[in-house]
């Protein structure tokens, strides 16, 4: 079976889920990015930097830097957190990358999975 090859991913979300496939990644040759909104304060920001650092993760300050260049984007943050996350990343996101969230959505569950199925539609339909 013959695949498109992973060279670079993006994390959006460095908490448990994130940090290891983060630090899994990267001991396996791969490049990898993380964004995690803990980057935008302290003292997380100094916690998450160093246990970046310690993953060999390239830590960065902006959901648009940790995407940009990336083959595959997955998202790893909170359910709570997944629309909003997806929002943000779908204006990021170009053509022949894929995103990928570990979060399940009930169509019509909630104001914020309507939401989320909304906006990738229009993300699909600008990428064909």
């Amino acid at each position: 079976m013959s695949g498109i090859p992973v060279r670079q991913v993006a994390l959006i979300g460095f908490g448990e889920f994130g940090g290891i496939f983060g630090r899994d990644l990267a001991a396996a040759g791969i490049s990898v990015a993380m964004f995690d909104v803990l980057l935008r304060a302290e003292p997380s920001r100094a916690l998450m930097l160093a246990k970046a650092a310690k993953a060999n993760v390239r830590a960065c300050d902006s959901l648009d830097g940790a995407i940009r260049g990336a083959d595959l984007v997955i998202s790893a943050v909170t359910a709570s957190a997944a629309a909003g996350a997806a929002k943000e990343a779908a204006s990021a996101l170009s053509g022949g990358q894929t995103y990928w969230t570990s979060i399940l959505f009930r169509r019509k569950q909630n104001a914020r999975s309507r939401e989320f199925w909304n906006h990738r539609r229009r993300f699909l339909s600008r990428q064909r």
